[in-house]
């Protein structure tokens, strides 16, 4: 998949989070989008320095990150990821005090605590690179992250 066609997912992926009810319902019986119990069933979780980290870790290809906004998360992404999954490795953590990721006692929840996770999960992932996708909240800890670790970052999407 080129980058291109990449962004075009992506940007149907915001579409999708960001519409309103009416709408949010009839995309969901064009995608095959995966049920509360299968994404439940997936989630999976890493220890790091920050705490246990809930996150889904589908399909192959290139890595790409979805970063959900403030107060939700990685559910919000089980519209899309099914599709991008045919292509990509689609990363989705829960944030750190959201989800069902487990924080750290001591552990700080700031931006740049969730940069300082993401770079750790993607270490203990060996993913060295990737496409980011971003929505609201999760957009400001992303260009963090892009600040950060430039050399990590291939392409930015942000709603």
């Amino acid at each position: 998949m080129h980058r291109r066609d990449f962004l075009r997912l992506s940007s149907a992926a915001a579409a999708y989070a960001t519409a309103c009810p009416f709408f949010f319902g009839q995309i969901s019986k064009n995608l095959s989008e995966l049920s509360a119990s299968d994404f439940h069933a997936a989630r999976r979780f890493l220890t790091t320095s920050q705490g246990r980290i809930s996150h889904l870790d589908i399909g192959k290809g290139p890595a790409a990150l979805f970063l959900h906004g403030f107060p939700l998360n990685s559910f919000q992404w089980r519209g899309i990821l099914p599709q991008l999954a045919k292509t990509h490795r689609c990363i989705a953590p829960d944030f750190l005090g959201l989800g069902y990721t487990e924080v750290a006692e001591g552990q700080e929840v700031t931006s740049q605590a969730q940069v300082a996770m993401l770079a750790e999960l993607l270490d203990k992932l060996s993913i060295a690179d990737i496409d980011i996708v971003a929505n609201d909240s999760g957009g400001a800890v992303a260009q963090l992250f892009s600040v950060r670790y430039p050399h990590r970052v291939k392409s930015l999407f942000m709603t």
